[in-house]
């Protein structure tokens, strides 16, 4: 079976990628990126990363922290709480029990506390999926 991928771009003006089989026309278990962008050009190169990324032995796609760093912006954008957001640090560490390696760190901006609050549902997604590789 083949699979394609389109950039879709959604009610909100926000792009997405999403992958379909070409002779079911079904969407497989991640259907659609995890995280909108704002341009198409932005939601092509989260497809290329994740393209290129490998799956480790937990389940987890590893791809680089920096572009964890990117979804992590792009889930925040879009957030009230985080307006004020400029950076924000991604923290690797060991496995933990669900297998993800990293974690946010610190923030920088204003109202980081109640930005990393409003972000947490969506953080712990993406580690459900996520791991930077190991060794670096």
């Amino acid at each position: 079976m083949e699979w394609q991928y389109e950039l879709v771009q959604d009610v909100d003006l926000l792009w997405r990628w999403a992958m379909v089989s070409d002779k079911q026309r079904s969407l497989t278990t991640m259907e659609v990126s995890l995280v909108a962008f704002p341009t198409r050009a932005e939601a092509h190169e989260d497809l290329q990363v994740q393209l290129a990324g490998r799956w480790d032995s937990r389940g987890h796609l590893q791809i680089p922290a920096s572009h964890v760093q990117k979804l992590v912006r792009g889930v925040a954008w879009h957030r009230a709480e985080c307006g004020g957001l400029v950076d924000v640090a991604i923290i690797k560490h060991p496995r933990d029990a669900t297998g993800c390696n990293w974690n946010i760190g610190p923030m920088s901006g204003l109202s980081c506390e109640q930005c990393k609050a409003a972000l947490i549902d969506e953080i712990n997604v993406l580690r459900q999926w996520y791991s930077v590789p190991d060794g670096i």
